[in-house]
């Protein structure tokens, strides 16, 4: 669907281009619109651009990358600018109701678990963490309590078979 405007927009796109000197690959780099779009524009088949958004979208960059006011371009199109606001369809309200999907509710009570699961394995960690286990045989602690002389020597025995190593 080639238009005169779409035409008219494609030859001014594409003259002032190669007036300032500027090959398409220059255009493409410095723009990021691909190349076989801006062939498109230049070429008025502005149908071959993947949307109607991304025709308004790439005129206003490709224009005032080359200095042209991209209102006036947009103008010409007939393309809603700005704060325009599209034409709504005729349709019933209710119709596109019963067709939407209904949306269930959520219960806070996933988060609630996943929280409560967090906050016991804190707990079972710090449980294992601080509280000293004894690895020993049946073998009791020696402690100051043990100490016959009173002299704070008192020491624990962790030379035995059962001892395997200290947590901390």
């Amino acid at each position: 669907m080639m238009t005169s405007s779409a035409q008219n927009l494609g030859k001014e796109l594409q003259s002032k281009r190669e007036q300032l000197g500027y090959s398409l690959q220059e255009v493409a780099e410095h723009t990021r619109i691909r190349k076989v779009y801006l062939e498109s524009m230049e070429q008025g088949r502005l149908e071959d651009l993947p949307g109607h958004a991304y025709v308004t979208g790439f005129v206003r960059v490709y224009a005032r990358h080359l200095g042209l006011d991209s209102d006036d371009l947009l103008a010409c199109l007939n393309v809603p600018q700005e704060g325009d606001q599209a034409p709504l369809p005729d349709s019933d309200p209710d119709d596109k109701a019963s067709e939407m999907p209904q949306a269930h509710p959520r219960s806070g009570r996933g988060w609630g678990a996943f929280v409560l699961g967090f906050v016991v394995v804190l707990a079972l960690g710090a449980l294992f963490y601080f509280i000293p286990v004894s690895f020993d045989s049946g073998a009791p602690l020696k402690s100051s309590a043990n100490d016959p002389e009173g002299n704070g020597s008192a020491t624990t025995d962790r030379s035995g078979p059962g001892f395997r190593g200290c947590y901390r």
